[in-house]
């Protein structure tokens, strides 16, 4: 199989051709309009959030600092600024991404989900305000993002490039049996696929891999149930965003737990469960959602994340400045 390259792509052909058979493809005319594909390089960071203080994936940096590291990377690990949503973190910079490409909606992950009474902070209402937010990714070149995964909720996914190139590496979920799932949890225990151990792992001769890479300008549509993991050939700044309705939302309610959580946390879920299952039913199809920009949803979710995680929300956003959240844009 070949990931079809497209552009011109109205949002029903998209539906019809794409999300509804679970069919992955690149759509190379996604981000034209949004100013972060002219304005979107490291020096634009550096120049307007450098002294920013951040939290990457070794630790609490300025954007100085990261922007410094992945030019010039050192015998350290090139620092890695992973799933930071833009709107809670650099939340001036989420004007840049409007008008926000259309084939992510409607998301029903932007609904309020905070009229459910979170209870005992099981963290089950955060994690969805969490999951909708657009996140953006900045690293240097020779980068492996993560192990091979299907994603949390199993929801779809619209991987945008800004800068830079980055290879994919896909599996369809047929391949499940191939790639060596670990106990309970949708991640491989195969940590790179461009050269694994097949004495370790003898079966994943028989996966289906689809490489391909992503360009600067082009958006890469990841269907739910498709495994993938990339590694960045260049400096990359990349955003994210997770998204469900009608066409995956039986899966994400499914997969709204795993296996091996507590046993309480567990419990909680059932509830919830119904509750999710009853709005896709009743209310998310008519419900008129906000734009991804919109600085008041962005903000709403925020306190909406800060009160459902409870004490786990001031941890997660530690490194965002006092005030950053007010001054939006």
């Amino acid at each position: 199989m070949i990931v079809e390259r497209r552009s011109g792509l109205s949002h029903a052909q998209f539906v019809r051709e794409y999300v509804l058979p679970r069919k992955p493809v690149i759509i190379t005319d996604a981000l034209d309009d949004c100013p972060a594909r002219r304005k979107w390089t490291p020096d634009y960071f550096l120049e307007r959030f450098g002294e920013r203080r951040l939290r990457a994936e070794s630790g609490e940096m300025s954007m100085r600092e990261i922007i410094d590291g992945v030019l010039h990377p050192s015998g350290e690990r090139t620092p890695f600024l992973r799933e930071s949503p833009i709107s809670w973190w650099l939340p001036e910079a989420m004007a840049d991404l409007a008008p926000f490409p259309a084939y992510v909606t409607p998301n029903w992950l932007s609904y309020p989900f905070a009229r459910w009474p979170d209870f005992r902070h099981s963290g089950h209402a955060s994690r969805l305000a969490r999951t909708a937010q657009t996140e953006i990714n900045l690293t240097g070149a020779n980068m492996r993002f993560g192990a091979l995964h299907l994603d949390l909720f199993w929801t779809h996914a619209m991987v945008m490039q800004w800068y830079g190139a980055k290879k994919f590496f896909i599996f369809p979920l047929s391949d499940t049996k191939h790639l060596y799932r670990k106990p309970d949890i949708w991640i491989s225990q195969i940590t790179d696929v461009e050269h694994p151990d097949f004495a370790k792992f003898p079966d994943f001769a028989n996966a289906h891999m689809i490489e391909f890479t992503l360009q600067p300008g082009e958006a890469y549509f990841n269907p739910t149930g498709w495994w993938h993991t990339t590694r960045t050939l260049d400096v990359s700044i990349a955003t994210v965003v997770s998204f469900a309705n009608a066409s995956n939302w039986k899966e994400v309610t499914e997969h709204l737990l795993m296996p091996n959580a507590p046993l309480k946390s567990r419990l909680a879920a059932v509830p919830y469960q119904a509750y999710l299952r009853a709005l896709g039913w009743w209310t998310l199809p008519h419900y008129p959602f906000p734009e991804a920009t919109d600085p008041a949803w962005c903000s709403d979710s925020l306190k909406h994340y800060q009160r459902t995680s409870g004490r786990w929300a001031g941890a997660a956003l530690g490194g965002v400045p006092e005030g950053a959240m007010a001054s939006r844009y």
